[in-house]
């Protein structure tokens, strides 16, 4: 596996790991947690890029 580094990205005056995504050719930004379980999309955004 080959790793892959963002920077923290400054948001709202707070510097967060955040990253920016593509899915179906909608960006979204995304938070980047490696601890977490599972990934969560907003109901908003989902609906924004065609998803049900």
């Amino acid at each position: 596996m080959s790793l892959i580094e963002f920077p923290y990205t400054l948001h709202k005056q707070y510097l967060m790991p955040i990253i920016p995504i593509l899915i179906e050719g909608h960006k979204l930004w995304t938070f980047v947690d490696s601890g977490a379980t599972f990934s969560i999309l907003s109901v908003d955004d989902a609906h924004r890029i065609g998803i049900e």
